[in-house]
Parts: C-alpha cells; sequence; structure tokens
C-alpha cells in the first residue's frame, strides 16, 4: 500500500501536531494489491495529506490476508479506528510516547517521538474508559447506544492487539496472568472455548455496559437459524436419503418456518389442525398474509390466537396436506391405532403417529445450538425490522410487535421493546418485507442451484467418458 508522501522519509508536519486529526478516504475502484483487486479500500491519513502507516498496513492485512469485505466490515472499522485515535489524541498531545514496565522493559521496540503519528502508543485503559465517559456524556442528550460506542474501542483495541503480534509493539496490550507485566490495555481470556473464525483472542471486560442480548449475538442467532432451516431443506431435497426420512425433514422445514416467520410457540405449531388451512384462507388488508387461528396458546382465559402466516408458506403447507405428506409420516403398524382426533393434527410424529412433543423439537434443534423459542425470539424481532423499515413510529411498532406475538396488554412494555431495540440496531435502509420468508425462499433457491451444478456436472463427465 503506496501513497506519493510515504517514501519520503523527511517529510515534516506542516503544522504544531496539537491541531492534527486523522480522516478516513476511499481508493479508486480499480486499486490492488499484488494483483488483488480492492475497490474502494479505505485510506487513512492527516489532515496533511501524510498516511497513518501502521493503520494503513492493519487495513491492507484485513483486506489482503483475512479476505474480510470492504464494505461491510473494513471501511467501518477505519471509520471507528479513526474515531477512537482522534479522540485519544485530545487526551495525549503533549505527552511524551514512552512506556516502561516492571523491570524497564519498554513497550516500544524503539523509543517513540510526541508526534502526531505515534499517539496510539500512549492507549490504555484509563484512556479508553474516559473516552467511553466523554462519548456517553456527549450522547446521552439525544439517546445513546452503549453498543455502538464500544463497537469503536473494540476495533482499535482489536487494531493494538495485531500491532502487537505484528512487532510494531511490545508489552502494550496483553492477557494478564501469573508472571506477566501490567500491560497498559489489558484484556481477559476469550470467555468461549470453542475455535471459531470470528471467536476474538481476547475478552474486553472494561468497556460500558450492554443489554443483555446484544445485536451481535442476535445476529450469531440468526446465523444459526438460517443454518438449521438450510440443512432441513437439504435433507427434504436428498436423493440418497429415503423417501421416509426426506418426508420427515420436509415436516420439520415446514414447522421451522412457522416458528421462524409467523412468531409460533412450539405449543401452538404442535398443536395445529389440518382444518385450519383447509378452510378458505382469510388475508390480512395486504393480501399477503393468511390469518390462521391456533388450537391452543398460551395466558389465562386465551384458547386461541391468531397466526399471521405469509402467503407462500401456506401455500406450501397446503400442498404438504392434500400430498397426504402428514399420513405417510404416521407407521403403519400405529395408523390403526391411531384416534380420530390424532389424524386431524398437521404434524405427526414419525414415531407414535400422535402430535409431535415439544422434546421431538429440543433434540432436533440441538446440534445448532438452538431451542424452538429462539425461532420466536428471531421472528419478532426481525418482525420489528419490518416495523421500523415501514416507516411505523415507536408507540406504534410496539402494539404490532404485541400483537404479532400474541402478548397480553401487561407483557408488552417489556418484550416488545425488548424486541424493537434490537430491531432499531438490525434495521436497514431498504424496506422489506418478511425477512424470514425472504431467507427460506433464497435457501430453496441457493440448494436447488448446487443441486443443477452437480448434476450438469455429472452430464459433463459422462459426455466426456463416451
Amino acid at each position: 500500500m503506496s501513497h506519493p508522501c510515504s517514501s519520503d522519509n523527511g517529510l515534516k508536519l506542516s503544522q504544531n501536531p496539537r491541531h492534527f486529526s486523522l480522516e478516513t478516504i476511499r481508493l479508486s475502484e480499480d486499486f490492488q494489491i499484488d494483483g488483488i483487486e480492492l475497490p474502494r479500500l479505505p485510506f487513512v491519513l492527516d489532515q496533511d495529506g501524510r498516511p497513518h502507516k501502521v493503520i494503513n498496513d492493519f487495513i491492507r492485512y484485513r483486506a489482503v490476508e483475512q479476505r474480510m469485505d470492504i464494505d461491510s466490515t473494513i471501511y467501518q472499522d477505519a471509520l471507528n479506528i479513526v474515531k477512537t485515535y482522534n479522540a485519544l489524541a485530545q487526551l495525549v498531545r503533549g505527552v511524551e510516547t514512552r512506556w516502561s514496565v516492571r523491570g524497564g522493559v519498554d513497550i516500544t521496540i524503539a523509543s517513540a517521538s510526541n508526534k502526531f503519528h505515534d499517539y496510539w502508543l500512549n492507549s490504555s485503559r484509563s484512556r479508553f474508559r474516559r473516552i467511553l465517559k466523554t462519548w456517553k456524556v456527549e450522547k446521552e442528550k439525544n439517546g445513546y447506544n452503549p453498543n455502538t460506542l464500544n463497537s469503536y474501542i473494540r476495533a482499535f483495541v482489536r487494531f493494538l492487539w495485531w500491532t502487537n503480534k505484528k512487532g510494531y509493539s511490545q508489552n502494550l496490550i496483553g492477557i494478564h496472568g501469573q508472571g506477566t507485566p501490567t500491560y497498559p490495555v489489558p484484556v481477559e481470556k476469550p470467555r468461549s472455548s470453542k475455535k471459531s473464525v470470528t471467536r476474538a483472542d481476547y475478552h474486553i471486560a472494561w468497556l460500558l455496559d450492554e443489554p443483555i442480548s446484544t445485536p451481535r449475538k442476535k445476529r450469531a442467532i440468526i446465523n444459526k437459524a438460517d443454518l438449521a432451516l438450510r440443512s432441513t431443506f437439504e435433507r427434504s431435497e436428498n436423493e440418497k436419503l429415503s423417501e421416509r426420512s426426506n418426508i420427515v425433514a420436509e415436516r420439520d422445514y415446514l414447522m421451522l418456518r412457522l416458528m421462524r416467520e409467523a412468531g409460533a410457540r412450539v405449543s401452538e405449531m404442535t398443536s395445529l389442525k389440518k382444518a385450519a388451512f383447509l378452510d378458505k384462507p382469510r388475508y390480512d388488508e395486504t393480501g399477503n398474509v393468511v390469518i390462521i387461528d391456533t388450537s391452543e396458546t398460551k395466558g389465562r382465559g386465551k384458547y386461541s390466537r391468531p397466526l399471521e402466516v405469509p402467503k407462500d408458506l401456506y401455500i406450501s403447507i397446503r400442498d404438504y396436506i392434500e400430498e397426504e405428506i402428514s399420513d405417510d409420516l404416521i407407521p403403519k403398524t400405529r395408523a390403526s391405532k391411531l384416534s380420530k382426533a390424532d389424524e386431524e393434527y398437521l404434524f405427526p410424529s414419525s414415531k407414535t403417529g400422535k402430535p409431535l412433543q415439544r422434546q421431538a423439537m429440543n433434540k432436533k434443534l440441538k446440534p445448532f445450538d438452538l431451542s424452538p423459542h429462539d425461532f420466536r425470539k428471531i421472528s419478532a424481532t426481525e418482525f420489528g425490522v419490518v416495523c421500523i423499515n415501514a416507516g411505523f413510529d415507536k408507540p406504534t411498532s410496539l402494539l404490532l410487535i404485541g400483537e404479532f406475538l400474541g402478548h397480553s396488554s401487561r407483557s408488552r412494555g417489556q418484550t416488545a421493546e425488548y424486541h424493537y431495540t434490537l430491531a432499531f440496531e438490525m434495521c436497514q435502509r431498504d424496506k422489506i418485507g418478511s425477512i424470514g420468508s425472504l431467507k427460506a425462499d433464497l435457501i430453496a433457491k441457493d440448494v436447488t442451484i448446487e443441486k443443477l451444478m452437480k448434476e450438469v456436472e455429472e452430464l459433463k463427465k459422462k459426455t466426456s467418458e463416451q
């Protein structure tokens, strides 16, 4: 990564460093590094046009070696790093950039001056805490989100961790333990022992308090749910499995979609009867949702509630009933022993022929580290995103989320507020319909494309052998 000024070792700052700040620009669409196309890669420089070599090296590492997405990840990280760097500069201007620890070991490899571009070497937990406190006071007037403020510091700490690994600094950041030095930027061991591409090598314990379930965690659960849906759909289409296994997977796929797209409780879903989908459909005012009454629901004195089922999911369930797939699930040895009432249920067990139980759903989702209720929570948050993108204000959105979940007015203020907050963090500018339905449609299309590609490859192989 080069810049017209970067090779000029004798370049002097044209202004006093105390007046300097960093800024982020985007490089050209045809920018490349070692033949790798990196369109609009972020580039950090000061007001005098002098590049910040270390930060730009970090950006290059993220783009070339880690292959992170430039628009969604690297650019946002660069903005966060620059914001934190400028705030840190406000605190340390005029301070000599040199640290020492027990035993007189220098943090920096070589003595550092107090030039603006070396200010990152003055990082410390206490200074980051002061920065967070200042940001919090500034944002409290208009409402602030601790997750957002923490994300600025997280990006900068990630940069510091990288400088330590690459030798740009020593003993500036590290995990405390017996026999280790007292690091200016202390971190803890990662909370999770599971190995993952996205798992950090450390945990930052001194950030602002965040809600119990942050949007970051919510996105992780959504990704797991997407994986469960995709895996189940693939099983329903896998010709190498038995026909019965395909049928079981098709039933499971429809149940997951009902929880994900209609916000159904597992008890509501397993107690649904075929008749609810065979009656004349009752559409909402948009014509895109069919209202289905449950056979049972939760709540004192409540025996049923309306489920808002997307039209395409409703049609899929109708096909499932009319093709008698649910009847094929019932074991032949059990068919004659079932009562007429048992035969009316939409989702029978493939072992007993009776309505599927909650424990069976828990078992099916355990490999994905999910519970049936996770799908309902995702549904509530994604419905909140739809409300926000549709232009509804907060009170109206809270009312709609509560109605969608079938909550009483007593609980609506707590649960709906929780999902609205998450939705507000996750929503994007584009106005969309049912997120769950879109995901299901994409999953089905992706699997179909992969299947067709395999068939094409097999045909090519056969043709070449002839």
